[in-house]
């Protein structure tokens, strides 16, 4: 079954509540529609952490999470990030560094 905001396969249950509808598949809310044509969507990873929101206004936000379920990464459409993810550090030689700087680099002893 196609909605405004999504495509659902599979079984779902649909929820109606008069001015507005909820679709619920696998014991979570999946979408919800108000009658005016607004509507959410929900997507989940598989420990049931919301991972995924958007809305017909065209709001976002995607989240990231550790092994505890704590929250690691968040971005949205308007700019914001949150980045708790470990950092990599990485080991560049004196040649590598020239070639990203664009100009010879010398260690001075």
């Amino acid at each position: 079954m196609k909605f405004k905001g999504i495509e659902i396969k599979g079984t779902f249950e649909v929820r109606e509540y008069g001015k507005y509808f909820e679709i619920w598949q696998n014991g979570k809310n999946i979408y919800l529609e108000i009658t005016d044509g607004f509507w959410l969507k929900y997507e989940y990873n598989d420990k049931g952490k919301v991972k995924h929101f958007r809305d017909s206004d065209g709001y976002w936000w995607k989240r990231e999470y550790d092994n505890q379920g704590k929250e690691r990464y968040y971005e949205n459409n308007m700019g914001v990030i949150r980045d708790h993810r470990p950092k990599q550090t990485k080991e560049l030689s004196v040649k590598q560094i020239s070639d990203l700087l664009g100009y010879d680099v010398k260690v001075v002893k």
